[in-house]
């Protein structure tokens, strides 16, 4: 079994790395996941960080160890 886990949105970077930490001390997690583009059907409603989200995944994986 696959399980992918992570915050439906990406809102900050330190929401990701608290995210990981914990969810990395769960053995059944095989990947960590976050939305960085949210479509929405109102516009100007909050559409998620793009791509400087990149980073914040980037360095996730890196230091929990989270594909």
């Amino acid at each position: 079994m696959i399980l992918i886990a992570g915050p439906c949105s990406a809102e900050s970077e330190e929401q990701l790395r608290s995210t990981a930490n914990e969810l990395r001390k769960n053995e059944k997690v095989s990947f960590f996941r976050a939305g960085l583009w949210k479509p929405r059907s109102q516009p100007g409603s909050f559409e998620g960080v793009g791509d400087r989200g990149i980073d914040w995944m980037v360095r996730v994986q890196r230091d929990y160890s989270l594909p």
